[in-house]
């Protein structure tokens, strides 16, 4: 596949946006890249959505990052917002059609709290939210206009938790411990914390969505290394990086204890020579871009 000749980012000013932003300057220099974010286009309203359609075209790539973080509410209003944007941005590509969509979805679509250590793009979804039944709709729907566009290929990438330097709206784990320290609390685990993540550098993840415009894969496709960590895995990360000890709470779980693990066989095929971030080497690169 022909790298495309300018892209659009839908969602380019948000914590993973602004990194892949990076990344596709750095390695299509000579592209044009046009961000956009919910300040200059609202994509749950179809006429305010109409404006990214002279973006597209033959030439061009589309990242949909945009959406409704599940941290901000699992909700059925959420849910409509989320699939608002998703059939919005289809009218779009249905109009002046690109040449590639990569369009963010979730490992939500297997089910947050469904215990599985052999997950896989074959596992049938277990939509346990309406964040998981978005992304699920999302790629659905995406599919089936792309399905209909000849020249229109499109790529679901499924990542798993992502950290890194910029988490805003941070998830429990390195993000949410990185805080408790910043704050001078203790960091809270949850039960033993012994439960396994995949937990992704969120420069890893741009790196591979950047490079995902340069193969003639099309379909579902788990962002993972394969490697899961527990959360006391993710501790003693952050006390490696701080160089002292860390007072720690530890609280009743909520829920009933739930391992996730993935096999990334097919992320491994397409880009073989990949090496992920070690996890120690993520927490430091995170606390060191973000020191004053």
């Amino acid at each position: 596949m022909s790298a495309p000749g300018r892209f659009l980012v839908l969602g380019h000013d948000g914590f993973i946006g602004r990194v892949i932003v990076e990344r596709l300057r750095a390695r299509y220099p000579k592209a044009e890249l046009n961000g956009r974010s919910i300040a200059d286009v609202d994509l749950t309203a179809e006429a305010s959505a109409e404006r990214i359609v002279p973006l597209l075209g033959a030439d061009a790539g589309v990242i949909m990052l945009a959406a409704m973080k599940r941290q901000l509410g699992d909700s059925i209003a959420a849910y409509e917002q989320n699939m608002r944007m998703v059939a919005n941005l289809g009218r779009a590509i249905e109009r002046n059609p690109p040449a590639r969509v990569v369009f963010f979805s979730s490992t939500a679509v297997y089910g947050e709290d469904v215990a599985n250590t052999a997950i896989t793009e074959e596992t049938p979804p277990n939509l346990r939210s309406f964040y998981g039944l978005a992304k699920l709709s999302g790629e659905l729907l995406l599919g089936k206009v792309c399905s209909a566009l000849p020249a229109t290929s499109l790529v679901s990438v499924r990542p798993p938790t992502v950290y890194g330097p910029g988490e805003k709206v941070v998830s429990y784990g390195v993000g949410s411990f990185l805080k408790e320290v910043a704050s001078g609390g203790p960091i809270r685990i949850w039960g033993d914390g012994s439960e396994l993540r995949e937990m992704i550098f969120v420069e890893d993840l741009a790196e591979i969505v950047a490079r995902l415009f340069e193969l003639d894969f099309a379909g579902p496709l788990n962002i993972v290394a394969g490697h899961s960590y527990t959360f006391r895995d993710v501790l003693d990360a952050v006390r490696a990086v701080a160089g002292r000890e860390i007072a720690v709470e530890t609280r009743a779980r909520s829920k009933d204890k739930v391992d996730n693990a993935f096999d990334g066989q097919r992320l491994r095929g397409l880009f073989p020579d990949f090496a992920f971030t070690p996890l120690t080497d993520g927490v430091r690169r995170t606390v060191a871009q973000e020191a004053p």
